[in-house]
């Protein structure tokens, strides 16, 4: 990994991001809200990999929520590894 980054949700909406086909945009916030806003940021560009630390139920949820405001957006959405992380049958 030559670059990596971590940033606020607090600093989140000013941030300029420069991405490229090695970027990886991991979501690890207790608001699933928060993690709506940084996935609404990058789901459009598609050369990322894009996940979200959560629960299953969390993943679930967050998958409802971009779905139903954005049903055009499907395809991308299924390409979110949501969650991320291991599965330890919890």
């Amino acid at each position: 990994m030559e670059n990596i980054e971590i940033f606020a949700i607090e600093d989140f909406e000013n941030l300029k991001i420069e991405t490229d086909e090695q970027t990886t945009i991991i979501s690890m916030n207790k608001d699933v809200n928060d993690d709506v806003m940084v996935l609404e940021k990058f789901i459009k560009i598609s050369n990322l990999f894009l996940g979200v630390y959560g629960s299953k139920e969390k993943g679930q949820n967050l998958k409802k929520i971009l779905l139903s405001d954005r049903p055009f957006l499907s395809r991308e959405i299924s390409k979110i590894k949501i969650p991320l992380g291991l599965d330890i049958d919890v």
